[in-house]
């Protein structure tokens, strides 16, 4: 199982122990596991390990299984059914063998169903689950039968993948099969590659779940879904966001020409080193406020993204430069705005550097300096990534900082030094390892920034000191 390595001193914004910021929920929407080996995305397992696979098998065979006759106690029929469909996907590659195959009436009544119109009111109809379900004999049936071959979600489903308003049935297959006979069928059927609510694509679905064949597909046909979404996303930026290297290594090989007018507000193409999203955050930027997989940062500065590119809050899309705006008030006025509103907040002027010591995400950090980061650049607030690791006591990548020379002592733009801002948050051993590198600051009086939990006492200094 893919593992990153994170420190915290227990008081920051977050690190939710792979270095993740709450932020990436935006994108990531939810993660569960059925265990420790593998990672459920929507309820879909992808195992890091191959071995996993026949290992953990029998035992996610039982558990989906038990989960099941527990939803049909309960009355979730939704829950049940997405069990149902789920089964085959969660169990591919495990070596057990696939349940035989029902007739069309059989599944019908095996999953509950009446007619092919049941479910429209909510989007979760026969259809959806029968294309979910790699069933293209039972989808064709029930197109023919006047089933609804877009039928929209109409509220999001944080316990289903990247299902959200307006999530087709095209783009729930795109994301959770790669099963181009199956987006054929919708495709003849008049599905539309069309937006949801954030005008994601069936493209950037099929980029988000690493589908490839199906993203093929739909590029041969449909390349005009190759497009930014509201927040400044393309399908490739989804690519990168959701760890999907594979992915982005085929669009750069297969597609490059044919996307390279799909261009950011400076008219960079997606392969552009300096490409912008919406925020104006670059590429390694983009992939540290999601998934923050180092390995994944690694492909980006591979393929020539620039590491020290910074968001200028004057450049952002409108959408995200009000956003921007109102958190930046919020973190300031409210005592404890959320981990997402203060991750939003020291954006604008942000590298990729600074956003990995905001996570505490070490092998990232390592990356970036490795890239030849810029360790003294600065955010909006005169924060440098020492800053805000400090702040948020990692004191692991406070340590890495400091032997890549970052300068203690030096004030942001509030006059605080990292020093100031660690004690000031409570984190005592980090306070305490800046001191012991010649940052000479005192300790604050009283009052605490924005999120901090507590301020180093007398007795804490006197420790220390």
């Amino acid at each position: 199982m893919r593992t990153r390595n994170t420190t915290t001193c227990g008081h920051g914004p977050l690190a939710d122990g792979a270095g993740r910021s709450d932020y990436s929920m935006r994108f990531r929407r939810s993660r569960s596991s059925f265990s420790s080996s593998s990672l459920a995305i929507g309820g879909i397992s992808i195992f890091r390990k191959d071995g996993d696979r026949a290992l953990l098998g029998p035992i996610l065979d039982v558990a989906i299984k038990q989960r099941e006759l527990f939803a049909l106690e309960c009355n979730d029929l939704l829950c049940y059914r997405r069990l149902r469909v789920s089964r085959s996907i969660l169990l591919d590659g495990t070596g057990l063998p696939s349940e035989p195959q029902l007739s069309f009436e059989e599944w019908m009544r095996a999953m509950k169903f009446h007619s092919a119109c049941d479910g429209e009111s909510t989007g979760w109809t026969p259809l959806r689950f029968a294309i979910y379900d790699g069933r293209c004999d039972v989808a064709l049936a029930l197109l023919e039968q006047g089933a609804d071959v877009q039928a929209p979600m109409r509220k999001i489903e944080p316990m289903w993948g990247d299902h959200i308003r307006g999530t087709t049935i095209l783009h729930g297959l795109a994301f959770l099969r790669d099963l181009p006979e199956g987006i054929e069928l919708l495709l003849k059927g008049r599905a539309e590659v069309r937006g949801d609510e954030n005008d994601m694509t069936a493209l950037h679905y099929a980029a988000f779940g690493g589908q490839i064949k199906t993203f093929d597909m739909l590029m041969a046909s449909h390349p005009e879904g190759f497009r930014q979404t509201m927040f400044g996303y393309s399908p490739l930026h989804y690519c990168f966001m959701n760890g999907q290297r594979n992915m982005a290594r085929h669009i750069h090989n297969t597609w490059s020409s044919a996307i390279q007018g799909v261009t950011d507000r400076n008219g960079n193409g997606p392969f552009h080193p300096d490409n912008r999203d919406g925020s104006d955050g670059g590429m390694c930027s983009s992939i540290l406020a999601t998934d923050g997989d180092a390995v994944t940062l690694q492909d980006a500065i591979d393929l020539g993204y620039v590491i020290n590119a910074q968001a200028n809050l004057s450049k952002m899309s409108w959408v995200m430069w009000g956003l921007s705006k109102v958190v930046r008030v919020l973190t300031a006025t409210v005592e404890d705005p959320g981990a997402v509103a203060k991750f939003f907040a020291i954006l604008p002027g942000s590298t990729a550097l600074i956003i990995a010591a905001y996570n505490g995400n070490i092998n990232a950090a390592k990356v970036c300096l490795a890239a030849k980061a810029d360790i003294h650049k600065k955010n909006i607030d005169g924060h440098t990534a020492l800053h805000i690791a400090a702040q948020h006591g990692h004191e692991v990548v406070v340590e890495i900082l400091l032997q890549h020379g970052a300068r203690v002592g030096k004030p942001d733009r509030s006059g605080r030094t990292p020093a100031m801002l660690a004690a000031r948050s409570g984190c005592v051993e980090t306070f305490a390892l800046l001191i012991r590198h010649g940052d000479s600051s005192s300790a604050p009086s009283g009052g605490c920034c924005s999120g901090d939990s507590r301020v180093l006492d007398e007795a804490d200094l006197e420790t220390l000191l």
